[in-house]
């Protein structure tokens, strides 16, 4: 069942004007086979709205490429961007290379988050899509582990890998805020970073004296810490947020907030942590968390118990009473397992959430809910607060911006066999 309606133009129903119906499929054979596209950008402007997307492609001469595209209004490929509308190469010779996230800069750069192997890479474009050779080395900085970390390696240790839980913040000051989990020596065996840049792709050493900070729970070991992402709050601090998982205990949200020097910020919840324990969250997962109006936090996720969950916080680390009445939010649309992925959120303090719903023995179903600031859902969106649009094959949908005129870009791919990442505009106001 679905409740999109795409005749009129009312909130949630898809943009027919843009793309093919709504949605830019993604086609470019010289690159790949198989595409899939993780975030999406709207570079706001008052002429003109350009629409990035970063992913990667499958089935390519020398592994897997990012890919870094820009479409224009109407969703058709900008040929003025890259080659023919994309810029695509290897951040290493012959590595498999992954983009993951975009941030879009005041001078029109634009930055990338990735992978190079299995490491996290940073990588700067100029605004016609060649790298930036002015930032990191030829445009790239790779973030290995830092060298006090590696002695935390456990000796069967066989190198780094990562949970492509990357995030990435362009502050105001031009440094680069970037939140990332490595697991170094088996899937539980993490460690969970924040890193500051300088403008330049170089560490910060204001930020904790190396430009690092590792963040881990009092009373814990390191690998219970799985950061998801973070932000810059409007008064200037990180914030942070992802999963308490100790291995013996119930996992749990987690937060945290540190100064801009790299210290933690104990005037937020308990001497700066907050713990969301719960006998109601059954397994809990924080996706991801955006800053909220007055200050708070909201965290996105998911329960075990197929229901979609958010937590709203106030700048203290209290539980937000004006949503939920202070309590977490559990979801289920249409009484079905209801995920949610990632959050937008609108001027008017109205919430845009993007992930999928999953109906018993079929295929899931691409989901766009809108809810009010007290965590209802907005009866305006589509009648009903949500709108479902049903795609062969729906995989992860990872990416989600809004545009200047209130209209919801969001982003990911179709899974396997055949790959094929996705655009799609929907309409967010009458």
């Amino acid at each position: 069942m679905s409740h999109s309606n795409n005749t009129v133009r009312t909130p949630g129903s898809l943009d027919e004007s843009f793309a093919d119906a709504g949605i830019f499929r993604l086609d470019i054979p010289r690159v790949g086979s198989q595409t899939l596209i993780h975030d999406v950008a709207v570079q706001r402007s008052a002429n003109l709205e350009y629409l990035y997307f970063a992913g990667y492609a499958i089935g390519g001469a020398f592994g897997y490429p990012y890919v870094l595209g820009r479409l224009m209004p109407d969703g058709t490929l900008d040929e003025s961007f890259g080659v023919d509308g994309i810029s695509s190469g290897s951040f290493a010779l012959n590595m498999n290379s992954a983009g993951r996230s975009i941030a879009l800069l005041a001078d029109g750069k634009i930055l990338l988050t990735g992978q190079v192997g299995t490491i996290p890479t940073l990588a700067r474009f100029l605004c016609d899509g060649t790298l930036d050779s002015d930032f990191g080395s030829e445009g790239l900085v790779i973030l290995r582990l830092p060298e006090d970390i590696q002695a935390q390696r456990a000796p069967q240790s066989q190198g780094e890998t990562q949970d492509h839980a990357c995030s990435l913040t362009a502050l105001d000051s031009g440094k680069i805020l970037v939140v990332h989990n490595y697991v170094v020596s088996h899937e539980a065996d993490t460690r969970a970073l924040i890193f500051l840049l300088n403008s330049d792709g170089s560490a910060d050493e204001s930020f904790n004296q190396k430009g690092h900070v590792q963040v881990v729970y009092p009373g814990g070991v390191p690998a219970d810490v799985k950061l998801r992402n973070g932000f810059i709050d409007p008064d200037g601090k990180i914030v942070v947020g992802g999963n308490l998982a100790p291995r013996s205990g119930t996992p749990a949200p987690f937060f945290a907030r540190y100064n801009i020097d790299g210290h933690l910020d104990r005037t937020f919840g308990d001497d700066g942590f907050v713990v969301v324990s719960l006998p109601t969250l059954q397994t809990p997962t924080i996706n991801a968390m955006i800053g909220q109006p007055n200050k708070r936090l909201l965290a996105i996720g998911r329960t075990a118990a197929g229901q979609g969950l958010l937590i709203s916080l106030e700048p203290d680390g209290s539980p937000n009473i004006q949503f939920n009445r202070g309590q977490p939010l559990l979801t289920r649309l249409d009484n079905v397992d209801t995920l949610w992925r990632r959050a937008a959120m609108q001027p008017d303090g109205t919430l845009v959430l993007l992930d999928k719903i999953q109906r018993p023995e079929e295929q899931g179903e691409l989901v766009v809910a809108r809810l009010l600031s007290d965590g209802s859902l907005d009866t305006t969106f589509n009648g009903v607060g949500w709108v479902s649009t049903s795609l062969e094959r729906v995989g992860s949908f990872d990416g989600i911006d809004l545009q200047g005129d209130g209209k919801i870009v969001i982003a990911g791919f179709l899974s396997t066999p055949a790959s094929q990442g996705l655009v799609l505009r929907y309409h967010g106001r009458n």
